[in-house]
């Protein structure tokens, strides 16, 4: 986990003051409620782009012999704590085959955005829910 956290150690820090910072100011205790929700979410998504951009170097010394990065590319997710926009690598596998080698280890499905959290969180709220 530390290791995940050390590129976006000083961010931490920064959101962490800021949050402190806010809460001096907050003049009710929802107020104070709602700065410290706001901050752990961002967190949340600090935590999940250092993670994934960390797992996508990880990967690379373990994608096969014939996969040659050709560039990275970025790429948004939304999670239940908000949209995580993070860079990974696209290879080019023998002479056609092209891929993102993060999104196929973690099934992440071309052109979905929504992360399967998200979608089962969303099909929940969906079955509790009546329309009239």
């Amino acid at each position: 986990m530390c290791r995940i956290l050390s590129k976006g150690r000083s961010f931490l820090m920064d959101i962490l003051t800021e949050i402190e910072q806010n809460l001096v100011k907050s003049g009710s205790l929802f107020e104070a409620e709602q700065i410290i929700l706001k901050g752990v979410l961002e967190l949340g998504q600090v935590i999940m782009q250092n993670f994934l951009e960390s797992l996508d170097r990880s990967l690379k010394s373990q994608a096969p012999a014939n996969y040659q990065v050709i560039n990275k590319q970025p790429r948004t997710l939304n999670f239940i704590f908000g949209p995580v926009t993070f860079q990974r690598r696209y290879y080019q596998a023998g002479t056609k085959k092209r891929e993102f080698y993060l999104d196929q280890q973690l099934k992440i499905k071309p052109r979905r955005r929504l992360s399967p959290h998200y979608l089962m969180m969303m099909a929940k709220i969906a079955q509790t829910t009546t329309m009239r």
